[in-house]
């Protein structure tokens, strides 16, 4: 949750400040084998971000997003772009269907 944090806070704020303290905002809904496998909420305004996110935008949140501690500055930026142009599309389609985005983690 702590990289989908920074990937709001850049996509919106433009920086990687942290707030946590929203509703949906990682709430965990369902977890099994103590954790590891793990579904979470994805925060609305991450998905609003998405929905609406240029080309180009998603391109240089990309660039960025890589660079966070959490990747260990082994993500390739390209992968990410591709990666959050298909999260975007995800945000479109559940924008148009009156749906939410959920994360699935599996240690």
């Amino acid at each position: 949750m702590v990289a989908l944090g920074q990937l709001e806070s850049l996509l919106i704020r433009g920086n990687t400040d942290l707030d946590f303290k929203r509703e949906r905002f990682g709430k965990t809904l369902a977890q099994l084998d103590d954790g590891a496998v793990t579904v979470v909420t994805v925060p609305d305004e991450l998905q609003q971000a998405l929905a609406v996110a240029s080309e180009d935008r998603i391109d240089e949140v990309a660039e960025s997003w890589s660079e966070i501690e959490e990747f260990g500055g082994v993500v390739d930026p390209t992968d990410l772009a591709q990666f959050l142009d298909d999260l975007a599309d995800m945000a479109r389609t559940a924008n148009r269907t009156g749906q939410l985005l959920y994360c699935w983690t599996c240690l």
